[in-house]
Parts: C-alpha cells; sequence; structure tokens
C-alpha cells in the first residue's frame, strides 16, 4: 500500500486496510513473564496488569483460526515479556509452522541452550529476533538486570554455528534500545550483527516511563519537528548486502549522536552511512498500516504494542498514563469477527487518516496526560502522542 507523505492512502487503499480479509500479521503474548528487569524496558511501568500466560485450549483455538485465514503471512511470537519464559514455547513454535505462514520470534536469548537452538533451527524458524543492549559485560550488566552478557554471546556463536553447519533458512536480527548511556556501544553492536551473521540490526529510541529515562533520550529537540527528513540511512560498508541497519529518528546533529557517527564514519571497515536519507512519516502508525493485530497472553485482541498493557511515559516532561485498549476477546469471538468490528474499523480509519490532535508536540493540556479523550473529540485510545507514530520507537 503506497501512502503519500502524511501517512494517508487513498479511499480504495483505505477501505482494503480494514477489510475483513485483510488481517497480514498476527503479534503473539505467550506470557508476560520475564527473567529480566532491564533499566529501560516499560514493563517496568506497567499498572493495573495481571501476569500470566497464554494456556494451551486458548493457543489452540487462535492458531486454527490464523491457518484458516488466507491473509495473515506472519505469526510474530513476542511482546513487552521474554517468549521462552512460557514452557511450551517450542510446542507453539512447532504449530505456528504447521500453518505454512513466516514465523518469527524476539527473545533477550538468556533462556536459550544449544537443544533449543538446534530445535528452533530444525523447524526453520524464519526470523531469531536477539535482543542485545551492551557489548561488553559491564555495560550489559548495567541496562539488562540479572543477564549474563557471556552465555548472550555464547548462544549467538551457537545460532550462527548451527546455521552454517545444517544450512538453515533460519534468519538471524538484533534489537538495540539506544540511550544516552549506552549509545556509544552502537559501532561495536554494529561490529557484533556482522560478526554472528545478522542480516538486519534494528535500533530503537528508548520508552521514558519515568522522568529519569525522559533524560536517557536522544530525540529531544526532534519532538518539536514536523517531518523528518535528517535521519539517515546507514549500512555495512564491506558487506553492502549483508547487514542492513534500522535507524529510527534521533538529534543527530547534537551530542552525543555526533561523537558516535563520528566514531563510526572513523571506522569504516564497521559501517558506511548511506548518502540516501531515511524519511519516517509523521503521524503514522505501522502497525495498523501493515494490518497487524496483538493477541495478549489472555485473548484479548489489541492493535498496537503501545496499547497491549496499561503503562506510564514520559513525553515533554509530562507523565502520560496510556489505558491498554481491546476490541474483543478470542474466547468469545473469532479473529476475523474482532477484525471487522465496527468499532475496531471505525479506529483503524481514523489512525489511516490519524485524526488525532498533536498532542506529542503540544502537552499543554490535561488530555495530554492520557489517551482517554483529545482536543479533536476522540475518545479512548487516543494516539496523538505516539512514539511509534513519530518514528521514535520500533520493533521487528
Amino acid at each position: 500500500m503506497k501512502h503519500s507523505k502524511y501517512g494517508r492512502g487513498s479511499s480504495m487503499e483505505l477501505e482494503s486496510a480494514y477489510n475483513i480479509s485483510d488481517i497480514q500479521k498476527v503479534y503473539i503474548e505467550p506470557t508476560s513473564f520475564c527473567n529480566l528487569q532491564c533499566k529501560m524496558c516499560f514493563r517496568s511501568a506497567w499498572f493495573d496488569e495481571e501476569i500470566g500466560e497464554m494456556n494451551g485450549d486458548l493457543f489452540n483455538k487462535l492458531i486454527h483460526e490464523i491457518k484458516a485465514t488466507d491473509s495473515i503471512k506472519t505469526i510474530f511470537f513476542g511482546g513487552i515479556a521474554e517468549p521462552f519464559a512460557h514452557k511450551d514455547l517450542l510446542s507453539m513454535i512447532k504449530r505456528a509452522k504447521e500453518t505454512g505462514k513466516k514465523v518469527e520470534l524476539i527473545t533477550n536469548g538468556l533462556l536459550l541452550n544449544e537443544d533449543i537452538i538446534r530445535e528452533l533451527i530444525d523447524l526453520n524458524l524464519d526470523m531469531l529476533w536477539v535482543s542485545v543492549d551492551g557489548c561488553d559485560m559491564e555495560s550489559y550488566r548495567n541496562i539488562r538486570i540479572g543477564g549474563n552478557f557471556e552465555k548472550l554471546l555464547k548462544n549467538l556463536r551457537l545460532i550462527k554455528k548451527f546455521k552454517m553447519d545444517l544450512d538453515a533458512k533460519t534468519k538471524l536480527g538484533l534489537t538495540f534500545v539506544a540511550m544516552k548511556s549506552n549509545i556509544e556501544e552502537l559501532p561495536k553492536i554494529m561490529a557484533l550483527a556482522h560478526y554472528v551473521g545478522a542480516v538486519e540490526l534494528k535500533i530503537s529510541n528508548v520508552m521514558p516511563f519515568s522522568r529519569e529515562m525522559e533524560k536517557e533520550t536522544l530525540y529531544y529537540n526532534s519532538l518539536s519537528m514536523q517531518w523528518f527528513s535528517n535521519s539517515f540511512n546507514a549500512t555495512d560498508g564491506r558487506y553492502m548486502n549483508f547487514t542492513n541497519i534500522d535507524m529510527p529518528i534521533m538529534d543527530y546533529w547534537e551530542k552525543p549522536m555526533l561523537t558516535v557517527l563520528g566514531k563510526v564514519l572513523h571506522n569504516g571497515k564497521v559501517v558506511k552511512l548511506g548518502e540516501n536519507y531515511v524519511q519516517r512519516k509523521s503521524r503514522f502508525c505501522k502497525f495498523i498500516n501493515d494490518a497487524s493485530l496483538f493477541v495478549k497472553w489472555d485473548g484479548e485482541i489489541s492493535p498496537c504494542m503501545s496499547l497491549l498493557h496499561n503503562n506510564v511515559t514520559y513525553v515533554n516532561n509530562t507523565e502520560r498514563k496510556v489505558l491498554h485498549c481491546s476490541f474483543g476477546n478470542i474466547r468469545d469471538s473469532s479473529l476475523l469477527e474482532i477484525w471487522n468490528k465496527e468499532d475496531y474499523v471505525d479506529f483503524r480509519k481514523r489512525v489511516l487518516n490519524f485524526e488525532f490532535s498533536h498532542c506529542l508536540r503540544c502537552c499543554l493540556c490535561e488530555r495530554a496526560q492520557g489517551n482517554v479523550s483529545d482536543c479533536y473529540g476522540n475518545k479512548h485510545p487516543t494516539c496523538g502522542a505516539c512514539l511509534w507514530s513519530e518514528g521514535f520507537i520500533q520493533c521487528p
């Protein structure tokens, strides 16, 4: 689907985006448990949330409906937790692969071992994403509380080894959450991505859930910009077809980014910055435009990552309480019935047109302190302060 500069399509394109048969991607949250307490994870700011995991009956119903829906192309296991905290995840992945859909997974990599890695590759998992937010023992431990960088590195090496030994189709991607306290690790992360054979390195800004975390952000000045055209595309200088480096919107002209980019440019053996600039759409929701939906561990259907759980974010020194949004539960209805509900269709239409007030750049009234209503008369959920919609936060 093609979109204009502001993320709006033609009326025909808008109609197709909320057609009953047009679900393209289903994110499944197997569990909301996690084995780590990471410094930058906004899971720390959940409120009024029950922690649990998806049971077998619910998953069986879900996977049956996904298999029967031809338009669905991709199943993605992940959320704001660790999928491998679910004891039956491998069997869930196997069932997902049996649907014939593309299957992806994101993990912090610490619950993997040699047997699990081999089975993932034997199952022909299409894409394995591993989160890496530090590139030595000290930096990794400071960010991923309870983590073990040596174990992570061992597992990444095993993934590379088994992929080569078995001539596997499984692709590896790395993710990195950038903050002021770890941005100098970026050149090392880029080198690590090449070393372990990652096809993509996806970089996101941190989602600030406290005033302290807001000080870690690298996009303060970019918040005031209406249209982003100053970010760059980074590709590996020696292996141009090897590792794609996907960057978010940042204050590239400010310290500490200038210092880091100087190191990257100086070490041309690691990475070369492309001459073509990446233009991120402003007021554009990738989740809605890609016809995705999220299935929470308890069966609730949410339209995006931001609305999957009750959480808190800080924008322009303003606390914003984001209330979870569900358009139905697969215990009670089918995926297609929920997808075609009038209120869900209407919401997707409003997001495609982005008919929300500019809360992200304003923050002057009490409505900016939550997603219950906005100045345009929209009711929950409102998306005018969503950091995903401006290209600051990005997910696989």
